[in-house]
């Protein structure tokens, strides 16, 4: 389910062919941007796609958008998460099936260093809610268990 997951085949979103989730997330994050400084943006945007398959590059390349405003990227950032993880289970039948297999589960990402993504806590105990950082978004848990409803 990770934003890093490389796809042995590309999937199509917003249409740009990508390997990762990571790197649709990070050319959503500077064609946001771009408008204010389309020049730098759009060549950040080219380096992006260059390095779909290379997610911890991506997202480097994701952190030097140039006036990057967390509360507009945070008012958007989870309608685009959830189009682009659609884009991703919906292009293989066999992540789709394993997103279906989950059921009802309450899916979290289990990442200590990220409770706006995840839960701010490591897979030991992330698998109890009440071990979860205070104020933790679980973007990424919330947008899959969103898609696993649309699908």
């Amino acid at each position: 389910f990770s934003n890093f997951y490389v796809h042995a085949e590309p999937f199509q979103f917003e249409g740009v062919q990508l390997q990762t989730s990571e790197a649709g997330i990070m050319l959503a994050k500077a064609d946001l941007f771009g408008m204010q400084i389309k020049d730098q943006n759009h060549d950040l945007a080219k380096q992006i796609l260059a390095n779909s398959g290379n997610p911890r590059k991506c997202k480097q390349l994701g952190r030097s958008v140039k006036d990057f405003n967390p509360t507009a990227w945070g008012s958007v950032r989870d309608f685009i998460a959830v189009q682009l993880l659609y884009s991703k289970f919906t292009s293989s039948k066999l992540l789709k099936e394993v997103l279906l297999c989950t059921n009802e589960l309450h899916l979290a990402e289990a990442s200590p260093d990220d409770a706006v993504w995840g839960v701010g806590v490591g897979e030991d105990l992330a698998r109890d809610p009440k071990n979860w950082k205070t104020g933790c978004l679980n973007v990424l848990g919330e947008s899959l268990m969103k898609v696993r409803q649309r699908i």
